[in-house]
């Protein structure tokens, strides 16, 4: 329990310190940047009161240290998200030394150097490995003592192909030894196998990118022993591996120039020379790159040719000299062994001499050969004594100093060889960095002259746009066939049939021009004030971004630019009126004081046609327009009426209309039982004008003539002869149009009022109070005051429903479902649709119905509706 509480924590402080979105992904993209890695590497994350592990290693560390991955959290979304687990200071300890000490990793460390959420540094801090422990010595042995030696061998195998020669080095760092042999080994390295077993070293150091066989040989022998392996390349590698990277990126250079100085012709050729400056030093930043890619293609392929190339010659020339240094010392010390040896044999030869010599020495016979021969050895082990004696001193004295001279001098000219190249390198690079110098600051100087102001002057005075014509038309004569002038004139007209809607259209465009000086000065403030607080989040950008605020001042720019635009259109159009025709116009009307508000003074119509007095009015049934005959919609499209003549007409046609007749007029109502403002507009958009201009034609029309009312056919046997059929919300026939729920209008304050209707279609509650309905079921209305909303039951559940989504019922009407679609195609058929609900009004018995729906009533097949089940 106290181990999962531990993890609970360090989990806790973790995602609580990555939850910053700017932190995750900063993190992330630091982690996918960097490099590959083999399998025995851990990379291990400091995050000061805690270590983190992520990816794979953190799987392994959960699957083969801890043995659960409940401690297994992840970090990211969607394709970048990675696991990761969270280690205490404790847990690093021992996880880092059972890694490098037991199983034998490699461990990597990172840093942060203090930055946090999008500005976090991570750095590399340091690494270890098996005979690499100095890093983490304070870590792994700060509280337990070192019990075995760390050591490190490296191997290198000899170019001979005729013997197997290995060069072995070690390297202990806790007894400071360092010890170098050379062994002839077999195919199997039974030598080396033996070695290793020996020494005990914890990694082994071998030479990286080896494809021959005895290099793969020996690997397998050292990871056979459990020893971490560790591969090292040389430098040529390197040099060549950076030339790749040179020419790799030189070659995504120039493929990127390529791309972007066609799409920038492209966009030169759009443009027609109006950004002349700006395509200038687009093609010069182009040319700059290309110029650079270049370069380094150069560079790389000088690092080769002038470097690797001369340097590798050089060293494989030094080292057959440094062999030969090497090989002659051996053969001096062989001849010195030799010497030792004759040396030795002469000792001997003069000790059993002298042996011979004590014993026979009294022998008056054998004294004189026995003599002879103790003092020939006396005189050889002389002789080999002082050349022996002489060898050494010459051999260690003089020739191996010289020989260890010859090796240093040879070693001296690599280095010598190396630094002339590295420095004719540096130099090539350094004129070609101060050229590019001297190119970017030419480069900036050029970017400095951008001015879009003058290329789009030059670009304009070379169309000719000063030249340009305003689009202005003079008045033309109405009669084309005539050749005369307009008999009208070109002023505009004021007599008694004009009067009325001039001199409505002059006080009202007086009012509007006068909202518009209001609306032009409120806007005017506003942007001034949007500017000024964009220019204090510019002096203090921790106030808010001050880049966020142009689109808003841009909108409320333009905003402002349309109504000046408007504002001045209407000034033009009111100096039209002159003087003498305000005069002629007279005041307007006052207002009324019996208590009709929004409206006129009702006058004497009996000698004169005055001015009708519109005020505004929300048409409750849907009508016809007195003068455009468009249908009236209040809510949709706003309507007037007339408080003497009560002719009700657009909000658009208002200015329009010629005169009031003084006495009521009839208005041609229409006989809709249900309008879906959708097939309106449809039937209706010949009709309609743009709302928003003035229809600045005349009419003499006073009142709208009723529409006809067609008779429908008659069918045999039918109780319904003479009935007048209404079908989809207009007499006669009418396309399939299938019924959809219209829009549902806002809830006003209801009144009860009893009764039961169908529903028509399905309505899901969108509100507390509302009533959850399906088509097909019969409902109690409670509250049907409104036009827009009524209150019901159903099956004990009280609500409010849309008006427009039921059919009030009498008790014995039955409610019909339509199996089938059904176009009409008479006058009297009705259109139905799959799924509708009907009323039915009566059965004719003859194959056909009569009944009522959402879009009217008409007739339809019998077979095509049945029966609705009661719910």
């Amino acid at each position: 329990m106290t181990l999962q509480r531990l993890f609970y924590d360090l989990a806790l402080k973790y995602y609580i310190l990555v939850s910053d979105v700017p932190y995750e992904q900063t993190f992330l993209t630091y982690l996918g940047s960097l490099p590959e890695k083999s399998e025995t590497t851990i990379r291990v994350f400091d995050r000061t009161e805690f270590y983190t592990i992520h990816g794979n290693d953190a799987v392994f560390i959960a699957k083969e240290i801890f043995k659960t991955m409940n401690i297994v959290k992840h970090i990211g979304s969607g394709e970048k998200k990675i696991p990761s687990v969270a280690l205490s200071k404790v847990k690093f300890e021992s996880t880092i030394r059972e890694l490098l000490l037991v199983r034998q990793y490699r461990v990597e460390l990172y840093r942060n150097k203090g930055g946090k959420g999008a500005q976090q540094n991570w750095f590399f801090a340091g690494k270890a490995s098996p005979g690499n422990l100095q890093q983490f010595e304070e870590i792994l042995f700060g509280n337990n003592e070192m019990s075995a030696s760390v050591a490190v061998m490296a191997f290198k195998l000899s170019g001979d192909p005729a013997q197997k020669i290995v060069g072995a080095a070690y390297v202990d760092v806790a007894e400071r030894k360092i010890a170098v042999c050379e062994i002839a080994d077999n195919d199997h390295f039974s030598n080396v196998e033996a070695l290793l077993v020996q020494l005990g070293p914890k990694e082994c150091i071998i030479q990286a990118n080896d494809q021959s066989s005895d290099a793969g040989n020996l690997k397998e022998v050292i990871q056979r022993s459990g020893v971490l392996v560790t591969e090292k390349k040389k430098v040529a590698e390197f040099i060549n591996k950076i030339c790749l990277i040179k020419e790799h990126a030189a070659t995504q250079l120039l493929q990127a120039v390529e791309t972007f100085r066609k799409k920038g012709n492209e966009i030169k050729k759009e443009s027609q020379g109006a950004l002349g400056s700006i395509s200038n030093t687009w093609e010069a930043l182009l040319t700059d790159t290309e110029d650079e890619a270049r370069e380094l293609l150069e560079l790389s392929q000088k690092l080769v040719n002038s470097i690797s190339v001369p340097l590798f010659d050089c060293a494989t020339k030094k080292k057959t000299l440094l062999k030969k240094v090497f090989v002659n010392r051996e053969s001096l010390e062989v001849q010195a062994d030799k010497t030792e040896e004759i040396l030795t044999k002469c000792f001997k030869d003069y000790t059993d001499s002298w042996g011979k010599y004590k014993v026979y020495s009294k022998d008056p016979q054998k004294e004189q050969h026995v003599s002879t021969i103790c003092y020939n050895c006396h005189n050889e082990y002389v002789w080999q004594l002082a050349g022996f004696n002489r060898t050494n001193e010459v051999l260690y004295e003089t020739i191996i100093p010289e020989l260890l001279n010859e090796a240093q001098e040879t070693l001296n000219d690599v280095g010598s060889s190396y630094s002339t190249l590295m420095q004719q390198f540096t130099q090539t690079r350094q004129e070609k960095l101060n050229k590019r110098l001297d190119k970017l600051q030419s480069m900036e100087e050029m970017f400095a002259l951008v001015n879009v102001q003058s290329d789009l002057s030059q670009y304009t005075q070379a169309l000719g746009a000063g030249k340009v014509k305003l689009p202005i038309k003079s008045h033309e004569n109405p009669d084309a066939e005539s050749n005369t002038a307009d008999v009208l004139g070109v002023k505009m007209l004021l007599n008694p049939l004009t009067e009325p809607a001039l001199k409505r259209k002059y006080y009202l465009m007086n009012q509007k021009l006068s909202n518009f000086v209001n609306q032009i000065d409120k806007e005017e403030t506003a942007l001034k004030s949007l500017k000024q607080l964009r220019h204090s989040y510019i002096d203090n950008p921790s106030y808010g971004n001050p880049d966020g605020m142009c689109e808003d001042i841009m909108k409320s720019d333009f905003e402002l630019k349309q109504k000046r635009v408007l504002f001045s259109v209407l000034a033009t159009q009111l100096n039209l009126f002159t003087k003498d025709m305000i005069q002629d116009m007279g005041p307007m009307e006052g207002e009324a004081d019996d208590g009709d508000s929004d409206g006129y003074t009702t006058v004497d119509r009996d000698n004169e046609k005055a001015a009708h007095q519109f005020v505004p009015y929300i048409s409750r049934k849907p009508g016809l327009c007195a003068y455009c005959k468009g249908v009236l919609i209040g809510i949709v499209k706003p309507t007037v009426r007339c408080k003497v003549c009560k002719q009700i007409v657009h909000q658009r046609c208002e200015m329009n209309v010629p005169y009031c007749s003084g006495t009521p007029q009839p208005r041609p109502l229409s006989k809709f039982l249900a309008i879906r403002s959708k097939s309106i507009d449809s039937r209706t958009s010949n009709n309609d004008e743009e709302d928003d201009e003035d229809n600045h034609l005349y009419s003499d029309i006073d009142s709208a003539k009723a529409l006809p009312k067609p008779r429908r056919r008659r069918h045999s046997g039918s109780s319904a002869d003479g009935r007048a059929i209404f079908v989809n919300g207009s007499y006669g026939s009418s396309p399939n149009i299938v019924p959809s729920p219209p829009e549902i209008p806002t809830k006003p304050a209801l009144k009860k009022k009893p009764g039961q209707c169908v529903i028509l279609y399905d309505y899901d509650a969108k509100s507390p109070g509302d009533l959850s309905i399906k088509a097909g079921q019969r409902v109690t209305v409670i509250n049907s005051s409104s036009i827009d909303w009524w209150e019901g039951s159903y099956k004990g559940k009280v609500g409010f429903f849309p008006a427009s989504y039921a059919l009030k019922l009498q008790d014995k009407d039955v409610v019909l479902t339509c199996l089938y679609d059904f176009e009409g195609e008479e006058d009297d058929e009705l259109s139905i649709a799959e799924g509708q609900i009907l009323v039915l009004i009566t059965d004719e018995g003859n194959g056909w119905m009569v009944g009522r729906g959402a879009d009217g009533e008409g007739i339809f097949p019998s077979t095509y509706v049945e029966k609705c089940v009661r719910r």
